[in-house]
């Protein structure tokens, strides 16, 4: 059985989506040949500027030109002749991609990006590959529907009647869960969290994230956090971004109210130390904390598959949602004075979890795969 996984590089949490389902694979079928690649790995310099480089400035710098572009490439009513035109740019700016693909030799194809499954549809469709997506947000973009799809993975059944609405049948889609990786189901206790971490008491720790790339209003968030943090240290973790560290660092370096992190490979023990995560709601890091049962307070979602993020988040229990610093300054203040409130939202943090996401959806791509093969093994015993 050989798997091909492909992701997208736009931020860090499609290929965070693909390292968990090839972790997945390798578990559910030892013996399976698994590849995962990035699709802008294989494209030219203007795709990655196209999918890569441009979402992070604007996620980034200009949310509300980025809202815009979601919103106005989203509408049902938008020329369809704009999408053949993106499909066939994708398609010649990574020839790589589909080459790479087919010397692979892949009896099932998975994505965890619409990019990959738009240039690899017609190499699938030729030599009945079954193709499968895997929707990271609790939202569907349009561009996220491909005509040559086999089968969605959703993160949630209002995901699924989105698939649904836009002319997808039920039986092709099911409700999976967003893929993340064994080691946030099997993280160490909280103790030992903060034992690992240097914290030998139970002082209120807060953990500040801004994504695999940082975001400029990291700062402000950590600023007032720490201010209603009395007693306690926020964990900030800034990821890529040297700027917002050292601005970070100028401003509390060598008080204790405050530890800075850069780009961290053990985001599991962050978070289980924790009592409360700040964080914008990207998918995947929403995806983890529920299956952590980390309540959250949610900070300047990016327009988009963000605010609907968020949305879900809040009205599962799990979050609330600000938008001023003094906003999060009256969330959290509150919060960690109501242990109540913090146990009653990890609970229903967990409940909306859904942790083996990753072996579920692997399990039914491996089926779907090897079904026409145990097809034509039982033709060829009959022939003999």
């Amino acid at each position: 059985m050989r798997l091909l996984i492909v992701s997208t590089g736009a931020g860090t949490g499609h290929n965070r989506a693909a390292a968990a389902l090839e972790e997945a694979a390798r578990a559910t079928q030892p013996d399976a040949v698994v590849s995962t690649i990035d699709a802008l790995d294989y494209g030219t310099s203007l795709l990655r500027d196209i999918y890569a480089r441009s979402y992070i400035l604007m996620a980034n710098r200009i949310p509300a030109l980025w809202g815009f572009v979601y919103t106005r490439s989203n509408d049902k009513d938008a020329d369809s002749r704009l999408g053949r035109l993106r499909a066939l740019i994708d398609r010649v700016n990574a020839r790589r991609l589909l080459e790479t693909a087919r010397a692979f030799r892949p009896d099932a194809i998975l994505c965890t990006h619409f990019l990959p499954a738009s240039v690899l549809g017609n190499l699938a469709e030729e030599r009945r590959i079954p193709l499968s997506m895997v929707v990271t947000d609790f939202d569907l973009h349009a561009m996220w529907v491909q005509p040559r799809v086999a089968h969605y993975f959703v993160a949630a059944e209002g995901v699924r009647r989105m698939v649904i609405a836009r002319g997808i049948p039920g039986d092709r889609i099911s409700v999976a869960g967003i893929p993340i990786l064994d080691r946030f189901r099997n993280a160490p206790s909280r103790a030992e969290a903060r034992r690992r971490l240097g914290f030998d008491d139970d002082r209120p720790l807060l953990l500040a994230m801004g994504g695999g790339f940082g975001r400029r209003g990291l700062a402000a968030v950590v600023e007032a956090a720490a201010s209603v943090n009395e007693g306690g240290t926020v964990l900030a973790v800034t990821g890529r971004n040297r700027k917002v560290r050292a601005a970070i660092e100028r401003l509390h370096g060598g008080n204790g109210r405050v530890k800075t992190y850069g780009f961290v490979e053990n985001v599991e023990v962050l978070m289980s130390a924790s009592n409360l995560l700040l964080s914008k709601p990207g998918g995947l890091t929403s995806a983890e904390s529920l299956t952590m049962g980390l309540p959250m307070v949610l900070t300047s979602p990016v327009p988009g598959q963000e605010e609907q993020n968020a949305a879900f988040l809040v009205a599962s229990g799990a979050a609330v949602r600000t938008g001023s610093t003094d906003d999060l300054r009256r969330a959290v203040g509150p919060l960690l004075g109501d242990r109540d409130r913090l146990e009653s939202m990890a609970r229903a943090a967990l409940d909306a979890a859904r942790p083996f996401a990753s072996r579920d959806i692997v399990r039914r791509v491996l089926d779907d795969a090897q079904a026409p093969r145990a097809k034509l093994a039982g033709l060829d015993g009959a022939d003999g």
